[in-house]
Formats: structure tokens, C-alpha cells, sequence
């Protein structure tokens, strides 16, 4: 399954789609379920979309109210499954706080490390990737600030002005943005691991044939494909990747 966000007027949304054969696109089809976001937010600048790695807590970014939030779902992966009652008591954190040492008034993606303890978030307003810590995993309440933060835009050439997406390797040594202005995936790679300031610039793949605004860009969990969603196509595109796991090769066949 692959879940997808929607911001467009009545649009805004989760939506849930299941692939008759995993990881490929192709086979995929719209399950029915959703979770429908537009009467309860004014702001509809929904950007990127990530679970709990059990399923039971969704994390949305929104560009609009410069904030990320959590739903809880009783149901593992069932959308239907949050409790409408429950939206005046969504789990919220603001990134524009004027408190913090690094904010982000345009947020366009978000990360999770696995253990939850760390969470990652790219925007247009810094074109940096902004490291935070969390005292409790998956907690956004208990985010205890900037940890480091690593300007991308000015790593790359041409500069790139607008960061849509992050995704890292499972181990945490390689992260990879997408660049809206250029149509490109970086790759950089990180001497510690998760600790973004380390990152240098390694590589990049030029996606314009296939995509005019990158949106978020993913990877399987073993490396051997690259997804990259747009808005100006509205697809998701698969890049297979068969001989250089997690690197920013490959054609597009989706």
C-alpha cells in the first residue's frame, strides 16, 4: 500500500492506494479510503505525508500554518480508523516559532528516523535540512529543538531555491532532496550518521523529462527503487535501481 496527500479545494486529504504487486506503481489502484481533511483546516498547503512504523500515527506537513501534526489511528493503516472528535486535540508542532534557534515558515518535507527520535524537515523559506530531537519517540510534544541543520541550496549547482522532500538510507549516511527549481534528486552523503551537518554533496539526477514540480521523493526500504510524486504531472514516478542500491541512477518506467 502507498498513501497520498491532496491539497486541492475540496481535495484535501489522505488517500490510501494498494499495489497488487509491491513497490510497483503500475498495479496500483485507489482503495476507497480517505481521510478528509477540508472541512476541519482553512490552510491547505498539505506537503508530505508519513507513518509510524506500525501504522498507528500519521505525521502531515502544512506549508499554509507552517506546522506538522499527528493523527492517532485506533486501527493500524485504516484511515477511517482516527476519530473525527478527536480533531480539536490534534498533536501540533509549530515550526515558525520565533523562540527557535532555526525556523521554517514554508515547510515542504519531512523525515522520521525509524526509532522516531529524530525528525527532519526541509522548506523554501531555508533550502536547509533542519535536524530535530525528541525526547519521547514520535512525540511531536516532545521536540527539544534544533539539534543541526545543513544548507542544501548553496551545496548544489546551479543553486537551488526551492527543497521539496527528504528521504534518508535506513543507516542514516545518505539523504536525498528534491530540487523544484531545477527538477533534480541530491544525493548527499553524511560522515556521522544522521547527523546532517556532516553532509557534503555526492551526486544528483536530472528528472525533468519526466516531472516539472517535485513534491517529496521516497525510496523502497531495500533501495532498489526511487519514487518521486509532482504536481506538475500529478503521477508518481518509479526509477528502478537494479545494480547501485540507493544512489540517484536509474530509469523511469512507472
Amino acid at each position: 500500500r502507498f498513501y497520498m496527500i491532496g491539497s486541492q479545494g475540496t481535495a484535501e486529504g489522505v488517500y490510501e492506494y494498494v499495489m497488487s504487486t509491491p513497490w510497483n506503481v503500475s498495479t496500483a489502484t485507489y482503495t476507497g479510503a480517505s481521510l478528509n481533511l477540508a472541512p476541519h483546516f482553512t490552510a491547505d498547503a498539505w506537503r508530505s505525508i508519513s507513518f509510524k512504523p506500525d501504522g498507528t500515527k500519521l505525521f502531515l506537513t502544512n506549508e499554509d500554518s507552517d506546522t506538522i501534526k499527528a493523527w492517532d489511528l485506533d486501527i493500524a493503516w485504516d484511515l477511517s480508523s482516527f476519530d473525527e472528535s478527536d480533531y480539536g486535540s490534534i498533536e501540533t508542532f509549530n515550526l515558525d516559532d520565533s523562540e527557535k534557534p532555526f525556523k521554517e515558515n514554508k515547510p515542504k518535507g519531512h523525515y522520521f528516523r525509524e526509532d522516531g527520535l529524530k525528525l527532519y524537515i526541509v522548506g523554501e523559506t531555508n533550502n536547509s535540512a533542519i535536524e530535530y530531537n525528541l525526547s519521547t519517540a514520535w512525540d511531536l510534544t516532545s521536540i527539544g529543538g534544533v539539534s543541526q541543520s545543513y544548507d542544501i541550496s548553496s551545496s548544489v549547482s546551479p543553486v537551488e531555491t526551492e527543497i521539496n522532500g527528504i528521504h534518508f538510507k535506513p543507516d542514516g549516511t545518505r539523504m536525498y532532496t528534491g530540487g523544484n527549481d531545477n527538477n533534480v534528486v541530491y544525493e548527499h552523503r553524511l560522515s556521522t550518521a544522521w547527523d546532517v551537518s556532516t553532509a557534503t554533496f555526492y551526486s544528483s539526477k536530472s528528472i525533468n523529462s519526466e516531472e516539472t514540480q517535485i513534491h517529496d521523493v521516497k525510496w523502497s526500504s531495500d533501495g532498489s527503487k526511487m519514487y518521486i510524486i509532482g504536481h506538475g504531472s500529478d503521477r508518481i514516478h518509479q526509477y528502478n535501481i537494479p545494480t547501485h542500491h540507493f544512489t540517484g541512477s536509474g530509469e523511469s518506467n512507472q
